[in-house]
Formats: structure tokens, sequence, C-alpha cells
């Protein structure tokens, strides 16, 4: 039983609820604990517990009591409450019966290209939930939602019941029934009801399941007029010339300097295209250093070099000018080996063979050229780039350089170059090696030796894997968002002015939510409620987030292999397996070591805890 306690009963009068006949005022004492528990809590319990019949059973009593006494606004509300009850009852007995048997109803509905499923399941002949569904792509009849539905939904772990409804008959409807015997364990039938309680309960879905569709229809109505308004007035305040259909967002994120990381993230008509998304490791930054436009063009210029004019069309604008390209020729071998002693603190290599050079021509004489030797299949160098001074910053010595890679399919390409020139070699898609490998040192070595007063050299690598065509690479932004001001905006201008891209970039800066544009030091002023602004606002925290994400997921895997990877004996399989158990160094370093022996030999443990008590030194 419950105890009903009546916390004021020394009041002296009860309050309104009493007297609109709300309450029947236990706290002031008109009603013992008992009488209230009998009267009120009891019939309750009762109701929850499906024992209808006494409070029906009280509504009608009460009903014709206030019909007698002419309260008959009092009459008609028993009335409305004792069929509501009635309803109910009905509606019960349609979704629930004694059969016992275990049932899914499938009701869909087609609307505007989009398909909507609601599944109804019975278990024990009793309701016990529903599920809705918004299916992608655009089905072209209800055969094919409900035959591609049920074999998706009722995957291997699925609970399949031995009888599903549908509205439908199903192409092969056999074959969908053995494949869900085979998953199952045992038979399963796909029915069509045309009568009774079956027929009632998929109508019930499939009324649901059109509801669903005209509720997603209006909130994609209204989401598509406003996307549509915020690209309309993007067009407008920007002066584009056309809607911005790609919209690019860019940040950048780091950890004091550490994990330098890019992010990019795309909008296809004002929507997230998660696919298009790309992250970038900063590969030109020293560690410790902290530079957002430098990263910034590093990671503008690697994304928007796939933009610039194709191989063979800027061959043609080169030919135009009366540059050709193309292999040395034997008697060029003099010519080549001149060339390479005129300047020896710029190349790197003896002369070799003509036949590793690519050569670009000018009236017949050597304008620029560029030698590739291959050292393994997967090892090559990039050596004696050289371009005659009248053709100096043309970016004809670059093109060259991206007309001899594209012949490279698989492997890694070197190259020692002036550090000066390491901006102009990541553009192409080079980045810096820490530790070059024992053919570069000796190499740069030999040089030292030979050139003591020689500028020092750094090296830098390509590789086919990380340069193959990307679709996101090469589809053109309409519209380029940075995340930062005038600073930020300046640098990736540069880059675009560099490479002879006319795409709109616009800057937001956090602070004000002003939107910068190049040549002009005022930003422009969007409305407070305006669409547009909120659209940027979303990609750039969406670009924000895109770069922390990858910046921690970066630091997560330097943190384990500074410490965990120094310990010897402890490969990756016992790595993941301690990062599992302890979810992080400070678990690992709070764990005994009886948990540890778990996974690590005493000999391991010993230097475990030893680089551990390193670490907790060095970081105080």
């Amino acid at each position: 039983s419950i105890e009903v306690i009546c916390k004021h009963k020394d009041r002296k009068t009860p309050c309104l609820d009493y007297h609109i006949g709300q309450c029947s005022a236990p706290c002031t004492g008109a009603r013992t604990p008992e009488q209230y528990y009998e009267e009120s809590i009891q019939g309750v319990i009762d109701f929850l517990k499906g024992e209808e019949e006494p409070v029906k059973k009280l509504l009608k009593e009460r009903m014709l009591q206030a019909a007698a006494d002419k309260k008959f606004e009092t009459a008609a509300q028993l009335r409305n409450h004792l069929q509501a009850l009635e309803r109910k009852d009905q509606s019960v007995e349609l979704v629930s019966d004694t059969s016992g048997e275990d049932s899914d109803i499938i009701g869909t509905a087609l609307l505007a290209g989009r398909a909507h499923v609601v599944i109804l399941h019975r278990r024990g002949g009793k309701m016990i939930g529903e599920k809705s569904f918004a299916l992608s792509g655009n089905p072209e009849s209800e055969e094919e939602v409900i035959s591609q539905f049920i074999a998706q939904f009722y995957d291997d772990d699925a609970d399949i019941p031995p009888v599903i409804v549908a509205g439908t008959d199903i192409p092969e409807r056999d074959v969908l029934e053995e494949l869900l015997k085979t998953r199952r364990g045992y038979g399963v039938k796909i029915i069509i009801p045309e009568r009774g309680k079956k027929s009632h309960l998929l109508m019930l879905a499939e009324k649901n399941a059109a509801e669903k569709a005209r509720q997603a229809e209006a909130k994609w109505e209204a989401d598509k007029r406003n996307t549509e308004t915020a690209l309309e007035e993007l067009k407008d305040m920007l002066q584009l010339p056309a809607l911005p259909v790609r919209i690019e967002g860019y940040d950048i994120s780091h950890l004091g300097g550490t994990e330098t990381v890019g992010s990019m993230v795309v909008m296809r008509n004002g929507k997230a295209a998660n696919d298009q998304y790309r992250s970038f490791t900063i590969r030109t930054l020293r560690k410790g250093d902290i530079d957002d436009y430098w990263s910034l063009k590093e990671v503008l210029s690697r994304r928007l070099r796939r933009l610039s004019a194709s191989i063979p069309e800027e061959e043609k604008q080169w030919e135009a000018q009366g540059v050709t390209f193309g292999k040395a020729k034997k008697a060029e071998q003099g010519l080549l080996e001149g060339i390479q002693s005129g300047h020896p603190e710029e190349l790197t290599d003896d002369a070799g063979s003509y036949e590793d050079y690519t050569v670009a021509r000018a009236n017949g004489d050597i304008v620029a050229m560029a030698k590739l030797t291959e050292h393994s299949p997967l090892f090559m160098e990039l050596t004696l780039v050289w371009v005659a001074e009248p053709w100096q910053g043309t970016r004809l010595g670059q093109f060259l350089i991206r007309k001899i890679l594209k012949t490279v399919k698989k492997g890694k390409v070197y190259t020692a170059i002036n550090p000066a020139l390491e901006n102009v070699y990541a553009e192409l898609g080079f980045r810096y090696v820490i530790k070059p490998s024992r053919l570069m040192q000796e190499k740069l070595d030999k040089r030292q030796e030979a050139q003591p007063t020689a500028s020092p050299l750094i090296v830098m690598m390509w590789e086919a894997v990380q340069n193959r065509i990307d679709p996101s690479f090469t589809a053109r932004p309409d519209l380029i968002v940075i995340d930062g001001g005038k600073g930020q905006l300046s640098a990736v201008w540069d880059v675009l002015q560099n490479m002879q891209l006319m795409i709109p970039v616009i800057g937001l800066a956090k602070r004000e939510e002003e939107v910068f544009v190049p040549g002009r030091s005022e930003p422009i002023v969007f409305a407070k409620d305006s669409p547009a602004k909120f659209l940027l606002m979303r990609l750039r925290d969406e670009a924000h987030r895109s770069a922390n994400r990858h910046r921690e997921g970066r630091g997560f895997k330097t943190m384990k292999a500074s410490l965990l990877d120094e310990v010897p004996g402890i490969g990756d399989t016992t790595r993941n397996e301690l990062m599992k158990k302890f979810k992080t160094i400070s678990g690992i370093r709070a764990a005994s070591d009886e948990d540890l022996k778990e996974f690590l030999s005493d000999s391991q443990l010993e230097l475990l805890r030893v680089k551990l008590a390193e670490d907790a030194a060095r970081n105080g």
C-alpha cells in the first residue's frame, strides 16, 4: 500500500483547488489519509493497471447525477471523458489481441520523390513499439521501397518475426522469404492482407507514414527556402558572378606550435558535403613555430594547385610563347654539363646522362631543365633544376617539375634544395624531410666537403600516393571562406594571385562576425538575422571543429608514440591493448604493477616505469 501524509492538517481553510473542485482538501483534514487513498489514489492505480470498468461506472453515475441536478455543462464534460475511454478501448482492441502472434507491419508513403517507412512491432499480440525511417534515394514505386527496406532492415542480428505485413505485393517475394528464413533460422511469411485486423493495422502504419512524410516535406521545403535565401543573399552582398553552389571553409589548429593542422570543409547548395572534407598536416613549419598565415598559405597552395590549368592546356599556353618541352638530345650532353658546371652552388649532382633530362626550349635553345634519376623503382631523385635568367619568375620551372612528376605513378621523389625555395616546392606537393635517407645524406655530405662555404640545403620528398587526383581537390569552389580577419585573408589572397586563380574569397572574423573581402578595409555588414551570415558561421564553426578533431587525433597518436613506442618490446599490438585498457598515458601511470603485468614482462614494465618517470619530470 501507499502511505499518504497530510502535511498541513491544521490548516484552517482549504486552498482554491478545493473550491473549484480540483482537490478534496486532505491537507485541512477534510479527508483522512485512508479516505483520500481509497477515493483518489486507489482509483488511479486501478485505472493504470487496466481496470477501467469501475472508472466508467463512476463517470456514468456522476454524469446522470449532474444531468438530474441540471448541471448540464458538467454532465457534458463527464460524457466526453466516458466517450474518450470507449474510443481508447477500440484502439486497444485494434492493436492488441489474445492470439499471441509476433509480427511487424510495414507502412510506406512516397512524397516528392522521397520514401518514408513506418514499422509497427507486435509481440505476443500486443503493440510494443513503432519506428519510422526517411529513406535516401529516389525510389520509383512502393514495391521497390518495401523490397529494399526488408532486405536491409532485417540483418543477421535483427529481431525477425515469423510474420511481416506489407501493403503491396513484392517482386520475388519467395526469394526474400528464403533470405529471411536463412537469417532467422526458420520460416518467415510476408503477407498482403485484404481485410481483418492486419488490414486495419496496415492502414494505421500507412497513415502514420504519410503523416511523417508530410512533416518531413514541410521541413525540407522550409530548409530549402532558407538555404536558397542565404545563397541569394551571399551572391548579392559579395557581388558574386553566380550562386555559390560549392563553398569551402578553412581553419588552422595547433597546440602551442605543435601538431599544426589545417581543415577544409565543404558545403554544396548550402548543405554539408562530408565526403568532400579534407585535412592537412602542415609540412613546412618547424616544431614550436606558430604562424597561421604561413600555414594557411601552405594549405591553400596544396589544395588549389590541382585547379591550375591541366598539363596539356598549360603546355599549349607555353607553346604560344615559343616554348616547347621534350627530352634532352644526345647532342646536348655537353651543353647540359656546361650549365651544371656554371651553377655549382645551386646544383647537387653530376650532370649524368642526357637521357634523364626533361628540357624546355625557346628558339631552339635550352631555357630550363631538370633531371629525374631512378635509384630504384620506388626511389627517385630530382636534381639539376635550372631556369635561364630571362625566364626566371615566370613559373616555367614549376611547370617543368609538374610535367616530370606527372610521369611518376608510384614511389617517392626526393630533392635537395635551397631553404628559400621550400614554399615553392611545398606548393608542388613536396614536404620537408627531417631525417634524409642514407643516400641523400651521403650526397649532402659530399657536397659540403667539396663546397664548405656553400649554403646548406634541405631535403624534401614528393610521394605519388599522396598526390593522386582527388575529386574534392579538382572541383572548383565558388567561394572560399577563411576563419580570420584581414591578415589571414591577405595571406590567402596572395596564394590566389600567385596561382592566377580568380576565386572569390572572404575572411570571417570571430569577434564581431565581420566579413572582410580583398581590397576593402571596412567589413561588409550583414543584417543581424541574416540567413547568409548564419550559413557562413555554420561553415566556419564546422571548419574549426574539423581542424580540432584532426589535431587531437594526431596529438593522441604522437602521445602514444612518444612514450610507449620508446619502450623496447612494446609493439603495436601491446600498445593498442594498453591504450584500450587504460585509455590514456595518465591511466597507465596510475595502474598497478599487477594490472600492467597482464600485458608486459618484468623487464618491459621496468623500462616503462622509467620512461613514465622521465616524462613526469620533464613536464613538471
